[in-house]
């Protein structure tokens, strides 16, 4: 009996070692398994034009609101929205019967006072009235010729005409409004020409002068177009420590609209030796910007100091030295100190 009961036990034994035995190699297998694998790249000097890209605004070469400068019921609208308009096309008519019946009383004032003015000129020869009955009287004709050049100008006035070739805009009012100086009618553009407008911290003023050409683009055409700088801010605005730039572009094919956001390029260094890394790499903090440095298997968070941005690369000033593996995938898992598996990026 004892025999049997020592066998037993001896039995109970050796299965509790076997499964001990695989709970290890369990665990170590999940071990194993729970160390992520990275891609990498390695930090390293290359040969790089720095571009400073800075964000800029599309404006018309012209650009007019149309206000009426008299007040009146509107009787002809002229223009189709979205047109072309010459210089000078009528585009909307004001009614015009009050200064034209104003005109023609005001005329034969006029044409009654110079008859009157003309005979007291020949009796002022003859002595027969005095020289201050005179002048009333030519005063009182020069004020009304006065009067009627007003009404002329006046007159002129209820047309309302294109003041430049352009493209107009939507329409504003309808006929039979009665409008005022402060009544927007349309607007017109000229735009196959448009202007950029940008800004540039003062440091970089050294690398813009006029007739120089610069590269932009915008986010409605993948095309990249060429503006040249024709006026250039005569201060720099004390708040923002920048001056602004103006540059023309040709746009006869109208691909750039008024308005619009741009982004330029300014080339500010030419073939300069910069520490560069994929901007993939870098990981924004409350403190300012980080990288994951991986060595002997482990991460170690690195703060950085970065310079200038080219579309896919940053220039690192300070925190990653050339040949440094810098970790490019699985950035929101990655802490400090976790161990981990890397494979360089294929380029």
């Amino acid at each position: 009996m004892k025999f049997i009961m020592n066998q037993i036990v001896l039995i109970v034994c050796f299965f509790t070692f076997l499964g001990c035995n695989s709970q290890k190699d369990k665990d170590l297998n999940k071990k194993q398994k729970s160390v992520p694998t990275i891609e990498v790249v390695k930090a390293e000097y290359k040969n790089s034009v720095q571009n400073l890209n800075i964000s800029g605004t599309i404006l018309a070469n012209e650009d007019v609101e149309l206000k009426s400068e008299i007040s009146g019921r509107v009787t002809k609208i002229l223009f189709s929205e979205g047109s072309n308009v010459t210089k000078g096309q009528l585009l909307v008519k004001i009614d015009e019967e009050n200064l034209l019946a104003e005109l023609k009383i005001n005329q034969i004032q006029i044409d009654q006072l110079s008859d009157d003015e003309k005979r007291k000129h020949e009796l002022l020869k003859m002595n027969g009235i005095s020289k201050e009955e005179y002048e009333q009287t030519e005063y009182k004709l020069k004020t009304l010729v006065a009067q009627r050049d007003l009404l002329k100008v006046q007159l002129s006035k209820t047309e309302i005409r294109a003041p430049f070739f352009g493209v107009i805009g939507l329409r504003m009012i309808s006929e039979g409004a009665f409008i005022n100086n402060s009544t927007p009618i349309t607007t017109i553009q000229q735009i196959d020409k448009v202007k950029l407008d940008f800004f540039i911290p003062e440091k970089f003023l050294e690398y813009i002068k006029i007739g120089k050409f610069i590269d932009f683009s915008t986010s409605s055409t993948i095309q990249n177009f060429k503006a040249k700088v024709y006026a250039i801010e005569s201060k720099i605005d004390v708040a923002t420590r920048s001056i602004k730039i103006r540059a023309i572009c040709n746009n006869d094919k109208r691909l750039l609209i008024p308005g619009a956001f741009a982004k330029v390029y300014l080339p500010v260094e030419q073939n300069k030796l910069l520490l560069l890394l994929t901007s993939e790499a870098i990981v924004p903090t409350i403190n300012g910007q980080q990288v994951f440095l991986i060595k002997n298997g482990k991460t170690i968070a690195k703060s950085i100091e970065v310079g200038m941005r080219t579309n896919k690369e940053v220039e690192i000033v300070e925190g990653v030295n050339p040949g440094d593996s810098i970790a490019v995938s699985g950035l929101m898992m990655l802490k400090d100190g976790m161990t981990v598996k890397t494979i360089i990026k294929p380029l």
